[in-house]
């Protein structure tokens, strides 16, 4: 659905299918490790969490998390975008 491939087109794909939010209306804050995908929130007294899940896509990785939380990067830039999907 994301056509050219970028990690804007591939967010607003996600939220088009999923239709309640997203990133685009929900995003959240916070990071995810280069080198292992551990989610930490912008909330210091949140725990970090480990990827349930990690798909990767043509330059692009996609991580799932517990709580219904997701985040789609860019290999190449490590721009990131994160957000629930539940």
């Amino acid at each position: 659905m994301a056509s050219p491939l970028t990690l804007d087109n591939i967010a607003a794909g996600m939220d088009s299918v999923y239709q309640f939010g997203g990133f685009g209306s929900y995003p959240y804050a916070g990071t995810v490790d280069d080198h292992n995908g551990t989610y930490q929130s912008e909330h210091d007294d949140d725990e970090p969490l480990a990827p349930l899940a990690r798909y990767i896509f043509d330059g692009f990785e996609c991580f799932v998390y517990e709580y219904g939380i997701a985040a789609i990067r860019d290999r190449a830039t490590r721009q990131t975008k994160i957000a629930r999907f539940d």
